[in-house]
């Protein structure tokens, strides 16, 4: 069996979530209710097990946060249902595949070298062995070497004390919990952040029961989890329906809502993984997205921002965080090299100076008056003026990239919706401007580390 690394179920809007279900009368029927609600939404990517103490089911799903809440109320409107705790999983450690602990993470890049076809076609009963393996090779998908046994599996759920700090799941965690897991024989680890009901969610499987008393009762001793927490344990039934393969519902993914929400860091907003992103670099990326839903046309694409832009506002401002700040950055690096040319009385001994030189004496001595072109106009008289290397950190021909970006960004701030519905443009004007922002974030950091 493969499973596909989380970050790959995340790029397509799918989040990790349990349930835990108590009916007022448990029954085959009730259970079979259950199974086909999440069956409908996440076709082969769930499993259902009865549990031993107060709840009688735990179900284990990637959903899409609509099919969450289909899932959720077609549960919530039956009559047996009394009780169902859910766990929404914010991040995960498959602590059993040493493909994952050496690579728990993945970029959005990595996961857009496949289009896809190839993961549609990886995820079937008869996929390319040349190309699974490519993709196992790539980190995308980890081989489950696991073997499937009669021990029962458990989970432990840690709500930790107080229950308003914050959660992170650390790697130093993961080493006490194998650590722990090696001396109580426990396979099959892993460990879940989460939000809810339980604040962490470590799962395994145990030889007998005195094995999971053992394992749970040392999970209070661990120094990732001081110093104060509440625990409950479940032990689940091996399920009825074992899942054969671990499933995207890459048909629910490419409309929902949550695969536009991601759309900000597949056009290269996160882009650089090492140094700063060229140009090509956004564009290549775009080319891989147009790829990944196999575009054919810009008027699909055109539609595939549409919803993106309709759905959340908040999101395309964060798309847009880099056209919307690049003039502050730009203030605070003129007034950085005004600083090095002029020393820190630079008003007083240099900007009437500079400010003439580009014919902006009426702008007076408040840099605040300055718009995004005067800055540019003042930047280059002072480079002209006292040679401070701006060439050097910014790259040639930045004065023309700086007035591009102007036109942009005030586009933008008019109209960011009617912007990016012109999606190849939006995405080659990001091209255009990321290098030069993560230029100027570089020259203003460098400056900090020597003053």
């Amino acid at each position: 069996m493969l499973i596909w690394h989380p970050d790959v179920h995340k790029a397509f809007g799918e989040e990790l979530f349990l349930f835990l279900i108590r009916s007022r009368s448990f029954s085959r029927e009730y259970r079979e209710f259950v199974a086909r609600a999440i069956r409908e939404r996440a076709p082969n990517a769930w499993v259902i097990m009865e549990t031993l103490g107060f709840y009688d089911l735990l179900v284990r799903a990637w959903l899409t946060s609509r099919e969450y809440s289909e899932f959720l109320d077609v549960v919530c409107q039956s009559d047996e249902t009394w009780r169902i705790r859910d766990i929404r999983c914010t991040s995960v450690l498959y602590l059993w595949s040493e493909n994952f602990r050496a690579r728990p993470s993945l970029r959005p890049g990595e996961v857009l070298k496949f289009s896809r076809a190839q993961m549609e076609t990886a995820q079937t009963g008869t996929p390319d062995a040349d190309l699974v393996n490519r993709m196992i090779s790539a980190g995308l998908m980890l081989p489950d070497t696991l073997e499937r046994s009669k021990n029962p599996r458990f989970y432990s759920l840690i709500k930790l004390l107080p229950e308003d700090q914050d959660v992170e799941l650390k790697p130093r965690l993961g080493n006490e919990l194998l650590e722990l897991a090696g001396r109580w024989h426990v396979t099959g680890l892993s460990v879940h952040a989460s939000r809810g009901f339980a604040d962490f969610v470590i799962k395994g499987r145990a030889t007998g029961i005195d094995q999971i008393a053992e394992f749970s009762l040392g999970l209070r001793e661990l120094d990732s989890l001081r110093p104060r927490m509440r625990t409950e344990t479940i032990v689940a039934r091996e399920p009825a329906e074992p899942v054969e393969w671990d499933h995207i519902n890459f048909a629910a993914a490419i409309t929902s809502p949550e695969l536009h929400l991601s759309f900000n860091q597949f056009v290269g907003v996160q882009l650089p993984t090492q140094g700063e992103p060229t140009a090509q670099d956004v564009l290549d990326t775009f080319e891989s997205v147009q790829a990944l839903f196999r575009v054919d046309t810009e008027e699909y694409l055109h539609r595939v921002f549409h919803g993106w832009l309709k759905h959340s506002a908040v999101e395309v401002k964060l798309a847009a965080v880099p056209i919307l700040q690049t003039e502050g950055l730009l203030r605070a690096y003129f007034q950085r090299k005004m600083i090095e040319a002029y020393g820190h009385n630079w008003v007083k001994d240099g900007l009437g100076t500079i400010a003439g030189r580009a014919e902006l004496k009426e702008r007076g001595k408040n840099l605040s008056q300055y718009t995004f072109a005067d800055l540019t106009s003042c930047l280059n008289a002072l480079d002209a003026e006292k040679a401070v290397r701006v060439e050097a950190e910014l790259g040639a021909g930045w004065e023309q990239v700086l007035r591009q970006i102007e036109k942009i960004r005030n586009r933008c701030a008019h109209s960011l919706e009617e912007e990016a519905a012109q999606p190849r443009q939006f995405v080659e004007n990001l091209a255009t401007l990321l290098p030069m922002y993560y230029k100027l974030q570089a020259a203003l950091n460098k400056s900090e580390v020597l003053s």
